[in-house]
């Protein structure tokens, strides 16, 4: 009995497979419409659409675009082999001629970046042609099928937009928006395919007839007549495509021909047309797929080179909300960031099975209450009144460090169990020797339980994101910073050297309020003062100056700033008080305004530098490329 049930539920769902990858896909091709009866057709669907995610009718996207694709390939490839045959094809056969490798690249990403797991986070529609697919594609394919495949970003916001007055689409839909539409493009392409491989059917026929005709026309007319009349016998009705080009092969021709061509006429006057209305009717044709597959191939050239970042925050009505934060900081922050909000308030709403609008809300809520950033309720403490706020109570748990070096505790005692026992087996050691070994294997054991905790979590945990301010008009004076690079300086040329250096750091960062600072050392010596060391203060001096004159605009740029020796009873030498350290120390200290310490020669006005916030320290052996100090800041 049991082996029955098996069976029938086996062919139950091979049944099920073969319906899901064989069936005919609802098609939809609509009527053209312009940006105002697109966006009112918007509103229409967006009321009738129905969406979620248990719904029974459950369709693979990827597995109706593969669909697609084949018969694309299979009529590019029938195109090709015909083409270098005959070297007439249809206008519409030449641009997928032409163009196949865009398709072809556009579905191999789409295959890359659709991932299982975010295909089955999409709301699916739950009736309707499209039940079981998600609702973002069906969005897809009406706009594609009422303009052609051919729209503009203005469009494809409006249509958008439209119908979120009446269904709000998720984040997750609106990153969506742009594979869809490549798919939905593809499937456009799909239907042009279909009606260029009917009239390339049609051409072929006609070609062989006028073929076979022509190599007969020595014969009588009557006979001519009769094999075209016997060829063409069991056609109920002429096909556009196939008389057009069959009377446009054998008007090319003699007088001999004449009775065919005028039993042609015939045939179509009984079909109530003429051959000036079924060459006009092809031709027709032919234009509209040259345009619809030029439309379709010029919008997935279009969509891959969108910045979808700035349209998605435009249709985005969290990035809306998120925007009102209180205190004036969400907007200036850079696009990563903006993001990083955003996927913290999709997360919180999956977890909680809220919407991202209710989150996003009462996340400002909370942050006008107490005039803050909204960052604060995202990814601190203060995260427990946002969650009350939406109604849901607050656990703690433990928290990071108490897991952290919980986990170690256990992995170190694991270890050290381990050994003991092993120790004890081999040996038969007493309680005194145990507790001896167990002290020794500490260390170690922690040690080991370290490695381990922090291979996991770098594995597992991804790192913490610090959001960024983008500082998109230049680095603003009350953030001025100071690029500088401590060194020791042993010659004249390595000083000029370094002083090189930071022009080419300014050239890679052109901002107002970032200036550049050479802290000079000299070598460790038995006195004070060495030979050579005022041919170091002149050449840097020089360079100074001729780097101010170059790019100063008025004001000073470029500093230099040397220090003399001092005295160090430990290593009973002459030399810079605390090396490095003690140069980046002292330098802080006088841009607070505490003295210049040991700094003997100070080369450019240092009152320029007085409202600087920040310094940046770049070693002689590393680089600053274009704009990281304003990314760093």
């Amino acid at each position: 009995m049991a082996a029955i049930v098996v069976a029938a539920v086996l062919i139950y769902l091979s049944s099920r497979l073969l319906y899901l990858m064989d069936r005919d896909e609802p098609e939809v091709y609509d009527a053209i419409l312009n940006a105002e009866e697109l966006e009112r057709h918007a509103l229409e669907i967006a009321g009738k659409h129905v969406v979620g995610k248990s719904s029974r009718m459950y369709h693979s996207l990827e597995a109706r675009m593969n669909k697609n694709f084949r018969f694309i390939t299979d009529v590019y490839k029938d195109l090709n082999e015909y083409s270098n045959v005959r070297s007439s094809v249809t206008p519409a056969a030449e641009w997928l001629l032409d163009n196949f490798y865009i398709i072809e690249e556009q579905v191999k990403e789409i295959r890359q970046n659709l991932t299982k797991k975010y295909y089955f986070q999409l709301p699916r529609l739950k009736s309707g042609t499209l039940k079981g697919y998600p609702r973002v594609y069906a969005i897809a394919l009406e706009l594609v099928s009422h303009t052609d495949g051919r729209f503009d970003d203005k469009q494809m916001v409006g249509f958008v937009t439209a119908y979120q007055t009446q269904s709000l689409l998720s984040s997750g839909e609106l990153w969506a928006i742009p594979m869809m539409i490549r798919m939905a493009l593809i499937e456009h392409i799909r239907h042009v395919c279909e009606s260029i491989a009917e009239s390339q059917q049609q051409w072929h026929k006609a070609e062989k007839l006028a073929e076979q005709l022509l190599s007969y026309k020595d014969k009588k007319p009557e006979e001519l007549l009769g094999l075209a009349k016997e060829s063409m016998r069991h056609l109920e009705a002429i096909n556009p495509s196939y008389g057009e080009h069959l009377l446009n092969r054998l008007k090319q021709h003699g007088i001999e021909i004449a009775p065919i061509i005028h039993y042609i006429d015939e045939r179509l006057s009984e079909q109530h047309t003429t051959p000036e209305s079924i060459t006009h009717l092809e031709h027709k044709e032919q234009a509209s797929r040259q345009v619809s597959m030029g439309n379709s191939i010029t919008s997935l050239r279009f969509i891959s080179t969108l910045d979808w970042k700035m349209i998605f925050e435009e249709l985005s009505k969290v990035e809306q909300i998120l925007r009102q934060d209180p205190e004036g900081t969400y907007p200036n922050m850079d696009f990563l960031s903006r993001d990083s909000y955003r996927h913290e308030v999709e997360k919180l709403a999956k977890k909680l099975k809220v919407s991202e609008i209710q989150v996003a809300n009462k996340l400002i809520e909370c942050a006008r209450e107490e005039n803050k950033h909204i960052g604060y309720y995202l990814f601190r403490q203060e995260k427990e009144q946002l969650l009350n706020k939406i109604g849901h109570s607050w656990t703690a748990g433990f928290s990071n460090t108490s897991l952290y070096f919980f986990s170690i505790f256990i992995i170190a005692a694991f270890i050290m169990l381990v050994l003991l026992n092993y120790a004890y087996n081999s040996a038969a050691t007493g309680l005194v020797t145990q507790i001896l070994i167990a002290i020794v294997l500490l260390i170690p054991a922690s040690d080991i339980a370290v490695s381990i905790v922090n291979w996991i979590l770098v594995h597992v945990k991804p790192p913490a994101f610090l959001p960024k301010l983008e500082l998109r008009d230049g680095i603003p004076e009350e953030s001025a910073a100071v690029v500088v690079i401590p060194a020791l300086l042993t010659k004249d040329t390595s000083a000029v050297k370094l002083l090189l250096k930071l022009e080419e750091y300014y050239l890679a960062n052109r901002e107002d309020n970032l200036y550049f600072a050479l802290l000079g050392d000299y070598k460790d010596h038995e006195s004070e003062k060495a030979s050579g060391d005022q041919d170091i203060i002149a050449a840097a001096v020089h360079k100074v100056k001729e780097l101010n004159r170059q790019y100063g605009k008025g004001k000073d740029r470029f500093f230099f700033f040397h220090r003399k020796r001092v005295f160090s009873h430990a290593q009973n030498r002459w030399m810079g008080w605390e090396r490095k350290r003690g140069a980046l120390y002292e330098f802080n200290e006088l841009l607070l305004g505490n003295g210049k310490g040991s700094f003997e020669h100070i080369e450019g006005d240092s009152s320029i530098l007085k409202n600087v916030k920040y310094v940046i320290t770049i070693d002689a052996d590393t680089k600053l490329s274009i704009e990281t100090a304003r990314r760093l800041l």
